[in-house]
């Protein structure tokens, strides 16, 4: 089996790899794992950098589909996502996200956890997680809201709005944008189509938003509603729905 992971050190700087192209670089507990584990062991390292990227022109279509069960057991990649971001924060050294082709979902989270998103002109991020029924993780957005506006987070999180790399950059989603395009782009383009969102996850996520920017988030409630929404029918449905039409693709 091919290594989920590479890990390639030069000149003080280590990229890692998100290595299942076959999957889009899709984030399978296996992939967040060694992920993980390959973080913690820079905390002492004496590197100036690090790059987290995906393999064939994709940064990755966020968390594997073929993993997801559509009930509360779904929480557990929540927290495998938010391992990996716990250990991006602790770094000492820059953290990069060089993103090419589709960062979607929680792949987007992974990103925007780095010092520096660069992006090239085919890039293009989208969390469409009130399409799979999901109010997403309200500890993430809370984070989020510290550095984007309500404007941005609405589009990302309630309208899962596609942002292609100009955009995306407009919004202070990525930091650098580089014009070159890649010679071969292997990922499908995530949909922009409005009005496909769940409804009542899209309603939770927007009165999320205006409860921390009118600085009345409580995370208690918050989270309560979150775990409930992960093993309600309407999101186990979306979930299969959303496998079924992948299976199709």
């Amino acid at each position: 089996m091919a290594q989920q992971l590479l890990a390639d050190g030069r000149d003080n700087t280590l990229c890692l790899t998100l290595n299942r192209p076959g999957q889009r670089n899709a984030l399978s507990y296996s992939l967040l794992q060694e992920l993980r584990k390959e973080l913690q062991s820079l905390v002492e390292s004496s590197c100036r950098a690090v790059i987290i990227c995906g393999n064939q022109h994709c940064f990755s279509a966020g968390a594997d589909l073929n993993e997801l069960t559509g009930t509360g057991e779904d929480m557990e990649m929540d927290l495998s996502i938010s391992g990996v971001i716990d250990e991006i924060h602790r770094l000492p050294m820059a953290t990069v996200a060089l993103i090419e082709g589709a960062c979607i979902g929680g792949a987007v989270d992974i990103a925007l956890a780095c010092d520096v998103r660069v992006a090239n002109a085919d890039a293009c991020l989208q969390v469409p997680a009130t399409r799979l029924g999901l109010l997403y993780n309200p500890q993430s957005i809370a984070r989020m809201s510290k550095s984007f506006s309500r404007a941005t987070l609405t589009r990302l999180f309630v309208y899962g709005e596609r942002f292609d790399a100009a955009e995306a950059m407009k919004a202070g989603l990525i930091t650098h944008l580089v014009e070159r395009r890649s010679a071969a782009v292997t990922t499908a383009r995530p949909d922009r189509r409005p009005g496909t969102a769940s409804s009542l996850a899209a309603r939770h996520t927007s009165d999320l938003l205006a409860a921390l920017y009118g600085g009345d988030y409580d995370p208690e409630y918050w989270n309560a509603l979150y775990r409930d929404i992960l093993a309600s029918p309407e999101r186990r449905d979306a979930v299969v729905c959303a496998r079924r039409n992948k299976s199709r693709t």
